[in-house]
């Protein structure tokens, strides 16, 4: 006999009836208390399954940003959520890039967990993947940050950070 083929007999087996013959094989030697209870058990691990998809709720956070000084280039958006990886610039909780064609963009952020975020963004507008600035290190390009911090230098994570507990949308002014 072969699985899925007949043969000129036709005497054939498909998959399908073969794991339907060995599951009833399985449920033959259980009695009707036993199936109960693995029935309850299973109804009961879905319904937990369920519920606690329900408790962890994914956020979104939707960035407008504006006052663009140049039409062109990218702009790079990173978004942090903690001091540390702020700090040393690395360690992004996520980032986007996207093209400025326009004085403004909107920018989404989505499946993010409850918590305490902060937002750098520069304005690449020559492309060449860095945040130039003068030889007093006064950025020459657009920059800013969430909370529109950072008027006199950097911000710090404290200064351009906020917490996210529902779905939130921030104005970010380039500078």
């Amino acid at each position: 006999m072969t699985f899925g083929t007949c043969g000129a007999a036709g005497d054939c087996l498909s998959w399908v009836q073969f794991f339907g013959v060995v599951f009833c094989a399985l449920l033959i030697p259980l009695s009707e208390r036993n199936i109960a209870m693995t029935a309850s058990k299973l109804s009961t691990a879905l319904l937990l399954c369920l519920c606690g998809l329900g408790q962890a709720q994914a956020h979104t956070l939707t960035l407008s940003l504006d006052q663009f000084r140049v039409k062109g280039g990218k702009l790079m958006v990173e978004l942090y959520d903690n001091q540390a990886a702020w700090n040393e610039g690395k360690g992004a909780r996520d980032y986007k890039i996207a093209e400025v064609e326009g004085d403004s963009l909107q920018l989404v952020f989505d499946h993010l967990d409850a918590g305490h975020y902060a937002v750098k963004v520069f304005h690449d507008e020559n492309g060449n993947g860095r945040l130039d600035s003068n030889f007093l290190g006064v950025p020459n390009e657009g920059y800013g940050f969430s909370n529109n911090a950072g008027r006199f230098g950097p911000a710090s994570f404290e200064d351009a950070g906020f917490d996210l507990n529902a779905d939130l949308g921030l104005n970010i002014h380039i500078r």
